[in-house]
């Protein structure tokens, strides 16, 4: 899967369609009215003939003929300037805002637990408002009269910060990564999370647009014919902006206050840098909140993928809106738009076109080591094993091909595993019984005397009429007696 190109002009033909007992669709009487040529009393079709007398010149210039036509429109990709023009213009609004100390936040509980998580802290932060209202779910981007967007005031957003036990007890201070949660879920994800990481204190908050909070005006989207489809990428790009501002309240006042200390010692170490952390739809978004906040340089993108039409019917998130769109059956029978989950070979086309390797066949689970030193004494690898310099070594494809040091491949379980007991005095081979019975040691032959000759009296010094057995198609067969004619 490719994605179609910037500021370009698309063309979109039916021909030859058939319904599901194999007759033809005729085209719809409105489009047969466009296409043959036939006069109607509706204003709004007519005001369409020019653009579709020449979208008809142009398909007969590719060889489509007119009328063969079951249906047939063009559109326009939007430009990169357009695209990337609504954030250009809020971040230097949200940088100036977070610098100049106009913002805050809230703790409202503080729960130390048992577990990989030692403690849960809850709260609210400030955060520039870039959208209409409160910014409440359905709401869409405030703009001015050039129609750029403005931010105004601030806004209340949810965090949770966990910090793994490990941290909590140690002796040091640790760095804090903002978490961006998976499709229609909240940033109560980053305590399951940090009980994994074990030595990062994640914060996490609603990636808001598509959160759990998101889910009636989603459903309501797509029940409407796509109404008010904005206020899903304009509210997404509020929460880039709540992710930015968390960024900077990390580094600043919220890493200060008295709740992210023990043992008087400062839990998070604000001289690391905050970097990102997202997964399924936090690894989505989490590219496009790394390349515009100018507070985040780095960024771990888990199970990312690419365009919502081809995933959200794989989801088990958008389970409920399934329901709710299964519950239209005229909308589905006019869309006619499948609701059966999708092959598994389209599993990863979304992300494809970014992978150096097959992202079907995922590396193993790795873990970083130094790597061993160079011994010219061993035998040399090839030159995709070869080691790029010092320091930890990532042995995959996907290092090999974006030129990266290698990682030394671990088993996950094997410090797990149970150790072999020592043999018994009774078996054969053990040192008990070797001491019991000297004979039994067993006499080592050179590798290839022991692999090739089988028997003493097959040695290869031997003459070949005196050796008891020969080489037949790669075996050891008894050689027969006689001459060879004789056999």
């Amino acid at each position: 899967m490719k994605r179609l190109a910037f500021g370009t002009r698309y063309i979109v033909a039916a021909r030859g369609l058939h319904d599901a007992e194999g007759a033809p669709i005729a085209p719809s009487p409105l489009f047969l009215a466009l296409r043959d040529q036939l006069p109607t009393d509706l204003p709004q079709l007519e005001a369409l003939r020019p653009a579709y007398e020449e979208l008809f010149a142009d398909l007969e210039a590719a060889g489509v003929a007119r009328d063969e036509l079951v249906l047939a429109w063009d559109f326009t990709t939007t430009s990169q300037q357009s695209l990337i023009s609504d954030a250009a213009a809020i971040m230097p609004q949200v940088k100036a805002a977070a610098e100049g100390g106009a913002l805050g936040y809230t703790i409202d509980s503080v729960v130390d637990q048992d577990g990989p998580v030692g403690r849960v802290i809850r709260g609210t932060f400030k955060a520039p408002n870039c959208m209409t209202g409160d910014a409440a779910p359905g709401s869409l981007l405030r703009r001015d009269a050039m129609g750029k967007p403005e931010c105004s005031g601030t806004v209340d957003a949810p965090f949770v910060i966990a910090v793994p036990e490990a941290v909590l007890n140690g002796v040091e201070s640790a760095p804090a990564a903002v978490y961006g949660h998976g499709l229609l879920g909240s940033g109560d994800e980053a305590v399951s999370v940090a009980a994994l990481t074990g030595s990062v204190i994640l914060v996490g908050t609603d990636w808001w647009g598509m959160a759990e909070e998101d889910i009636p005006n989603v459903a309501s989207v797509l029940l409407d014919n796509f109404a008010n489809s904005y206020s899903l990428p304009e509210r997404l790009l509020q929460s880039v902006v709540n992710f930015t501002t968390l960024a900077y309240l990390l580094h600043g006042e919220l890493a200060e206050d008295q709740a992210l200390y023990a043992d008087k010692i400062k839990l998070i170490d604000t001289a690391a840098p905050v970097n990102y952390i997202g997964g399924s739809q936090g690894g989505i978004m989490g590219g496009t909140t790394v390349a515009l906040a100018p507070n985040l340089d780095r960024g771990v993108l888990v199970v990312g993928g690419a365009n919502y039409s081809l995933m959200v019917w794989r989801s088990t998130s958008f389970a409920a809106v399934n329901d709710l769109w299964e519950g239209q059956p005229a909308r589905r029978a006019r869309s006619r738009v499948p609701l059966r989950p999708l092959p598994v070979r389209l599993r990863s086309l979304g992300s494809s076109h970014l992978q150096r390797a097959d992202p079907r066949r995922p590396a193993p689970r790795k873990r970083a080591e130094a790597a061993p030193p160079y011994r010219s004494d061993r035998r040399q690898p090839g030159p995709q094993h070869r080691h790029r310099g010092d320091g930890p070594q990532l042995r995959h494809a996907h290092a090999r091909r974006r030129d990266l040091p290698r990682l030394r491949r671990t088993h996950p379980r094997r410090a797990d595993r149970r150790p072999r007991p020592p043999p018994s005095r009774h078996q054969k081979g053990s040192p008990a019984a070797q001491a019991e019975h000297p004979r039994r040691q067993r006499q080592r032959r050179p590798r290839r005397l022991r692999r090739r000759h089988r028997r003493p009296e097959d040695h290869p010094s031997l003459p070949r009429e005196g050796r008891a057995h020969q080489h037949v198609r790669g075996r050891l067969r008894p050689r027969l007696s006689g001459s060879p004619c004789e056999t």
